[in-house]
């Protein structure tokens, strides 16, 4: 199933939130590629940090 976008995007929304170039306002969710109603649209994310350690190695006298 594929999701169209809806055409056209409203006037001057107010957006409430926004990732980038993905903004919510309180009934459209507006994309670089299209307009979609809140209610059909389903996000998720996934928390891809990395913790790294480094240990200085001692100087020779």
């Amino acid at each position: 199933m594929t999701i169209q976008p809806i055409s056209p995007i409203p006037a001057q929304p107010e957006f409430l939130i926004g990732f980038g170039n993905v903004n919510a306002t309180d009934y459209w969710v507006v994309t670089p590629v299209g307009t979609w109603p809140l209610a059909d649209i389903n996000v998720t994310s996934h928390d891809q940090t990395a913790t790294t350690t480094h240990t200085p190695r001692g100087r020779s006298s």
